[in-house]
């Protein structure tokens, strides 16, 4: 799978935590405190862009993905 990509957020107490990059690889890592979600709560932060990717094309890996 030459090129290919992953994307991960994680929801947490603090904020939400994404992270991407090639597969193989340990990719980029950012975090985004609780005061820049989305009212201040990322699990809807997390729902919106997980949304967006979708919308880009994205899939999700079932046996991968755990949702809210």
């Amino acid at each position: 799978m030459s090129g290919a990509t992953f994307w991960l957020g994680v929801a947490m107490d603090s904020g939400l935590s994404v992270r991407w990059g090639k597969i193989g690889t340990n990719g980029t890592i950012k975090h985004f405190a609780l005061g820049k979600c989305r009212n201040n709560n990322p699990v809807l932060e997390l729902k919106d862009r997980i949304l967006g990717k979708l919308k880009k094309g994205y899939d999700i890996m079932p046996h991968e993905t755990v949702l809210p």
